[in-house]
């Protein structure tokens, strides 16, 4: 798929199961893998930790956005 085409349907794609591979002047530039079910979950938690370890050490700092990516 080209990037014009994937920009332009790529809210459509989110719930598609299927490895998209981007390309650019009919090279591949990208494969857009969408995370369904339990891969989902997985990886907002990993989000969270990460925004939870940036503000680790720092008062006052640890992202305000980790809560929501967790129980949302």
């Amino acid at each position: 798929m080209g990037v014009r085409q994937f920009k332009s349907s790529f809210s459509h794609l989110l719930n598609d199961d299927e490895e998209i591979y981007i390309t650019s002047h009919g090279e591949p530039v990208a494969v857009f893998i969408p995370l369904l079910g339990k891969k989902r979950e997985e990886v907002r938690k990993d989000i969270a930790r990460e925004l939870i370890g940036l503000g680790k050490g720092k008062r006052g700092k640890v992202s305000e956005d980790h809560d929501e990516v967790l129980y949302s």
